[in-house]
């Protein structure tokens, strides 16, 4: 029996080895620009971040000022308050004095309207006198009630002077206490104002402050994500299972002496 063993050696194709490396290349690009991503957007987390913690504080001490602006705008309108109680009062003293002075005057008018009646009286008893002496103190009686007239009448004139004095004093102290009763309402007004100013910043102060909460934990995983991405490609390597070495052996048989064979083997590349 005849044997004709032959050796193949398998050539590896260079551009097989190119394109592994133009591969991996490409991975590295691609990995980069991962990184840089990753990385770029760690840090516009980690100062969105910045920035609303930033606007929290910002928004804390808005509230803060808001509260402390209460207290003295509170403070104002209780002055206010007391200002216009007290320019009530004054206008209701000033009403009180003009409607007493008007009763003096009437009461004085009344009085002179009396004593004239008396004197005219007096004068017709004296003119139907039966004698001297009877008239004579019926004209004493008429001097005394003149004198008295005249007392009233004097009356009558400071009790006019008291109304006229007691007018003047009556509408400043209503103008004082409109004038007091507006700016009281006024500060009034100002002390719900800075109240609902104060409700409106504490609101925003809080939601600030869940925001910038929410941004630190985004700002944390966005830090946490990037330092995972890696900056190259990591090729994992195909292990072989052949322990074969690059040959290949055939053994033919049955072939007559001087006789050739033709062999043809076909070997593929990795």
């Amino acid at each position: 029996m005849n044997q004709m063993s032959t050796a193949i050696t398998r050539f590896t194709d260079p551009y097989s080895r190119l394109a592994s490396a133009a591969n991996a290349a490409q991975a590295n690009i691609i990995a980069a620009a991962a990184k840089t991503a990753a990385n770029n957007a760690a840090k516009a987390a980690t100062a969105q971040a910045t920035a609303a913690k930033t606007a929290a504080s910002a928004a804390t001490k808005d509230a803060t000022t808001a509260a402390a602006t209460i207290a003295a705008v509170q403070q104002v309108a209780t002055q206010a308050a007391a200002e216009a109680k007290a320019a009530a009062d004054a206008d209701l003293k000033a009403t009180e004095a003009k409607i007493a002075a008007a009763t003096d005057v009437q009461k004085a008018t009344e009085a002179v309207v009396a004593a004239l009646n008396e004197k005219v009286a007096l004068a017709e008893e004296s003119v139907k006198a039966a004698s001297v002496s009877e008239r004579a103190v019926i004209d004493k009686k008429i001097a005394e009630v003149s004198v008295k007239v005249t007392e009233l009448q004097a009356a009558v004139t400071a009790a006019t002077q008291k109304v006229e004095a007691a007018t003047v004093a009556q509408i400043s102290a209503k103008a004082a206490a409109k004038s007091a009763a507006q700016a009281a309402a006024a500060k009034a007004a100002e002390v719900l104002t800075a109240r609902n100013e104060a409700t409106a910043k504490t609101q925003a102060a809080t939601k600030a402050a869940a925001d910038a909460s929410l941004a630190a934990k985004v700002a944390t995983a966005a830090v946490a994500a990037a330092a995972k991405v890696p900056s190259k490609a990591v090729i994992a390597t195909k292990p072989s299972t052949s322990t074969n070495k690059n040959s290949a052996k055939a053994t033919v048989t049955g072939l007559k002496p001087g006789q050739k064979v033709k062999v043809t083997v076909n070997v593929k590349g990795k």
